[in-house]
């Protein structure tokens, strides 16, 4: 699939030869690190060219050996084959030498003949050289001068040392790869691959392992996940919403214009899993690998486990395959060696400039209310101006008025479609299979819309072909999320709530009943939303005993949690109290994993965080000391650091609870409490422990000081704490004085408590 041979470059036209061989030599300057704007071609094939149709003009020597001889070489490029007799009648129209040979001749340049017809063997390719050199018998010294001439096998070569280019030249044949692209206009802006990336001055980007709760800038964003895929088998996943410009940003990753360091784009190889590429990601994947040489595979739409099994392949030893994913919304642990980054909404002036770009006949007051009712999401702003008219105006409209042209753009109001697009809403996607036995879910759907089958269908095409739902193989989803909630609070809003539950509880399979449960999670402010979580949490309800849950009641306990936080930690306060509960807070819960870091995130809110902790510190104490795997300790302990902390609870209700531990006279509840103290010191290595999403509650990385004040404050607090607790009668006095000695360089250095001055004069300034 990825393998070029001379019979395919032998079947290339004159211009899309030419402009092979000018993609080429582009892709070589990339290579080596230099710029391509040296390299022109273009025009008339069959224009007076002077006898150069690609030419290279860089004032920096090149390797030996390369397809580009020298600084300033020209290419003659000729379909048709070329024996002695046309070479000679080619350099040397009516007996006299090019101009343009005789310029490369003086400045000691190359002169190279490509002909795709051509196959020479030593001999022939040996005759076309000498017929070369007798062209330029006049020439007073050659002696520096590179003649060359290439056939197809070696334009083939050329071509094979730049594997994405196999795409463009099988796509010049009408022989694609599917689904497999080449670098170029992958998020079908209208301008393509020519049109202006729009920075935003505000912070958009953030990344897992960063320690700036901030985050970063487009650009700052942009430079930093280039030098990740730099590095051979380097992973990154690309998160975010739908409409947010993940696909564009990712173009941006290859756009020179953009900053410093832009990746290669003749290395790059993209694909949407939506469009069913074949061969599938993992396969080329491997095929890539074997090649042994730079490449950066680019997947859209990936699934998790999909990018989990494609990290595993790209990151094997000795390869040279770069990996970056990208995926409307992450939920599930990424593997160890994937750095992940997520990209926030733009700004409204953002939007505002992208609406004004795209339709220059929309106001910037219209443009000003786009961008509002967007909330940041491009792909809801575009859709929106697409209905805009010459001579209209959007601004008196409410925000219904809005939803309602959006969703029905330039089309006649179809209740039906409405209809079919708030249930189909309710899950996060669902199956269009239609054959025997798979009609199950449209089938369920079918029960509430009142449509059979055929129809539902056909309003699922409707929909995706406004740009209101979005395919991956046979699942659909309505997309973005913005809009899926909206139409799914108006479902739940509009449908009896019994009638919905029933049909779900009773009668879907249980990816589907998952699938409701997850769109339930956005859902917290909707009144009917927080009411079935009520129900399923109540006697006789789904999740009734969470201490006996199993993987399906586990997923939707997690899934409604931002639904009702306070109901959702009661709950698992009640559980911990029952008579069958002696190994609920313990490692030996089956679920310990997604109850501590559920707990996690309840401790968010300060008027939960107490109750959350405690109950974390019951699973964190049966935990052994060693325990490196999914550690509870160090889960609890990410909430004692003073940045990437994700909750808001103060520094004194910290320190309570490290009070309480460690004044317990308990050994292991001491060793506990001296651990969470140590975080609270720590001043030079931050990192969050896990996601901070909850639903589409707003949440963010937690306390973190706002000026030099709250920061000494802080660390003032823990260490009078720890200075009074050394010279205390606490067992645990000795080992504060040791955790004292190994922070105090930090507290020093990085945290700025204490001046040389101050500490010579008097010591006890620790306090």
């Amino acid at each position: 699939m990825i393998e070029i041979a001379g019979s395919d470059i032998q079947e290339l036209n004159d211009s899309d030869l030419r402009a092979l061989i000018g993609l080429l030599c582009e892709a070589d300057l990339h290579a080596i690190g230099l710029s391509s704007a040296g390299v022109t071609w273009g025009g008339d094939q069959n224009a007076q060219d002077g006898g150069i149709d690609v030419r290279v003009e860089l004032t920096t020597s090149l390797p030996k050996d390369s397809f580009i001889p020298r600084p300033k070489t020209g290419f003659q490029v000729k379909r048709s084959d070329m024996p002695r007799a046309a070479i000679i009648n080619e350099m040397r129209p009516k007996g006299e030498l090019r101009p343009a040979i005789k310029e490369l001749v003086e400045s000691s340049g190359s002169y190279i003949i490509i002909s795709s017809q051509g196959s020479c063997a030593d001999s022939a390719l040996a005759d076309r050289r000498n017929a070369m050199r007798d062209a330029l018998n006049d020439c007073f010294d050659i002696s520096d001068f590179k003649i060359d001439f290439y056939d197809r096998e070696r334009i083939a070569g050329w071509v094979r040392s730049h594997p994405s280019l196999t795409l463009w030249v099988r796509e010049k044949l009408g022989r694609p790869v599917q689904g497999w692209r080449a670098y170029g206009n992958w998020a079908n802006s209208p301008g393509g691959i020519a049109e202006v990336y729009l920075l935003d001055g505000q912070v958009r980007l953030y990344h897992d392992k960063s320690v700036r709760s901030e985050g970063v800038s487009a650009i700052d964003g942009i430079i930093e996940l280039r030098k990740m895929l730099q590095s051979p088998a380097s992973s990154v996943r690309l998160v975010g919403l739908s409409g947010v410009g993940k696909t564009r940003l990712l173009q941006a990753l290859f756009d020179d214009r953009i900053g410093e360091g832009a990746l290669n784009k003749y290395q790059v190889f993209y694909s949407d899993v939506s469009d069913s590429p074949t061969p599938d990601p993992r396969h080329f994947a491997e095929r890539l690998v074997s090649l042994r040489k730079p490449v950066i595979l680019a997947i859209d739409n990936c699934p998790p486990e999909l990018h989990r099994r494609l990290t595993s392949v790209c990151s094997a030893s000795g390869s040279f395959v770069s990996l970056i994913t990208v995926e409307y919304d992450v939920r599930e642990d990424q593997p160890e060696e994937t750095r992940v980054f997520r990209l926030e909404p733009n700004s409204n002036d953002l939007i505002e400039k992208v609406i004004q770009i795209r339709f220059k006949h929309i106001s910037e007051v219209d443009a000003h209310t786009i961008a509002e009712f967007s909330g940041g999401n491009a792909r809801v702003a575009i859709a929106l101006g697409n209905t805009l008219q010459r001579g209209e105006t959007l601004a008196r409209l409410r925000d219904d008025e809005l939803f309602n042209r959006l969703f029905q753009q330039r089309n006649i109001q179809n209740s039906t479609l409405l209809r079919t697009a708030e249930v189909c809403s309710l899950v996060y996607s669902f199956s269009i299979q239609t054959s025997e036995g798979d009609n199950i879910e449209l089938g369920l759907l079918e029960a509430l819309i009142g449509l059979s089958i055929p129809e539902i269908y056909e309003c699922a095409r409707e929909l995706q072909r406004r740009e209101l739902v979005q395919q991956r193989g046979g699942w659909r989803a309505v997309l973005p999320h913005a809009l899926a909630n909206r139409l799914a609070q108006r479902a739940l809003e509009n449908f009896p709530q019994d009638t919905i539950c029933k049909m779900f509880e009773n009668n879907a399979p249980e990816r589907m009943l998952k699938s409701f449960s997850r769109r339930l999670g956005y859902l917290h402010e909707s009144q009917e939303a927080v009411e079935i979580s009520t129900r399923w949490l109540s006697k006789n309800g789904l999740l009734e005993n969470i201490i006996n849950l199993n993987e399906l009641g586990i997923s939707l306990l997690n899934n409604i949690a931002p639904l009702n936080p306070e109901l959702i930690l009661i709950s698992i306060e009640n559980a911990s109290r029952q008579d069958d509960s002696q190994l609920f807070l313990t490692r030996e819960n089956a679920h310990y994993i997604e109850f501590t870091r559920l707990l996690r995130s309840l401790a968010y809110d300060k008027n939960l965080f107490d109750r959350s902790v405690e109950l974390l510190c019951h699973f964190a104490l049966s935990e052994s000391l060693e325990e490196s795997n999914n550690s509870i300790r160090e889960l609890l302990k990410s909430l004692f650091f003073i940045y990437l902390s994700g909750t808001y609870a103060t520094p004194q209700q910290r320190l309570k609870i490290i009070e309480e531990l460690v004044e317990s006279n308990i050994e292991d509840h001491i060793h506990l409490g001296m651990s969470l103290l140590e975080a609270a010191l720590e001043t030079w290595h931050f990192s969050s422990f896990d996601g901070f999403e909850f639903g589409a509650r707003s949440r963010d990385h937690g306390y973190s000081p706002q000026n030099q004040e709250d920061f000494h404050q802080w660390y003032h607090l823990f260490v009078e704490y720890t200075v009074n607790l050394a010279v205390s009668d606490y067992q645990a006095n000795s080992k504060a004085r040791i955790i004292l000695a190994e922070k105090f360089r930090g507290l020093w250095i990085k945290a700025g408590m204490l001046t040389t001055e101050e500490i010579q004069n008097n010591p006890t300034n620790l306090i």
